[in-house]
């Protein structure tokens, strides 16, 4: 009985220790796969990526082949960066107090996710940008 009271509580404890951590790590552990910065640069550079917040927003952000983001009607002019740990980084003029905002993008399911740097979902981009 002490052994089968032992190994549950261990199985427990793994269990619990599986499911801690951010959103971000679980599905890491679940086998989301980060998309390089070359996928990044490729996704922005030049294109318009769409996407939709867990909130239900949905954002439209068109990247220049350069890197600059042009003004639109909702906020002012910004730039893209992908430094080399794999984050995709936007900085805009008049949003986020001028700050620099990165995420990470992930592959998963039949999707891509990004996530925000406290590990949380930000968007789910849709397909063809």
């Amino acid at each position: 009985m002490r052994v089968l009271r032992r190994v549950l509580t261990v199985g427990l404890l793994v269990s619990v220790v599986a499911w801690a951590g951010t959103e971000e790590e679980r599905a890491v552990a679940e086998g989301a796969e980060a998309l390089s910065a070359e996928e990044l640069e490729a996704l922005y550079l030049g294109n318009t990526v769409t996407g939709i917040t867990p909130g239900g927003y949905r954002f439209e952000t068109y990247v220049a082949a350069d890197g600059s983001i042009p003004a639109t009607e909702r906020r002012g002019s910004g730039e893209f960066t992908v430094p080399e740990d794999g984050k995709a980084c936007m900085r805009f003029d008049d949003v986020w107090e001028g700050q620099l905002r990165c995420w990470t993008y992930y592959r998963i399911e039949n999707g891509i996710r990004m996530y925000n740097e406290e590990g949380a979902p930000a968007a789910d981009i849709e397909p063809g940008g």
